[in-house]
């Protein structure tokens, strides 16, 4: 296959429209689970590919995507993902974390299918 690695970033607006349901074991301590779609634009996207990744590129490379220069290499910028997970809150900080599932295909080549999955975490705190 390759031994080489790659990374992506991509740049845009998510929109999570999430149900939530909390409850608290008692007033310091508070769990919520959450779950819904999330609507995603990206405007601006990058892949850095170092060694050979896929037996396909050598050395280092980019590929930029959302160009709309009509080569097959451009991502569809929209998706939607099925998002959920999980918020524990302690007085006035908050960890969470979840994962996002792709549900549309992104990639423009009709030959493969993209989706954008990944986990997600964070730290909040209540002012």
């Amino acid at each position: 296959m390759g031994s080489g690695k790659h990374t992506t970033t991509l740049v845009g607006v998510e929109v999570p429209i999430l149900l939530n349901y909390s409850f608290s074991p008692n007033k310091d301590l508070s769990f919520t689970l959450f779950a819904g779609p999330k609507l995603s634009y990206y405007v601006v996207g990058t892949t850095k590919y170092e060694g050979n990744v896929l037996g396909i590129l050598g050395g280092n490379s980019e590929v930029e995507w959302f160009k709309n220069d009509g080569l097959d290499l451009n991502l569809k910028p929209f998706n939607v993902s099925a998002t959920f997970g999980l918020a524990i809150g302690f007085q006035k900080i908050q960890l969470f974390g979840g994962y996002n599932y792709g549900l549309l295909d992104v990639d423009n080549n009709d030959n493969t299918e993209t989706n954008i999955n990944g986990p997600f975490f964070g730290l909040g705190f209540s002012l």
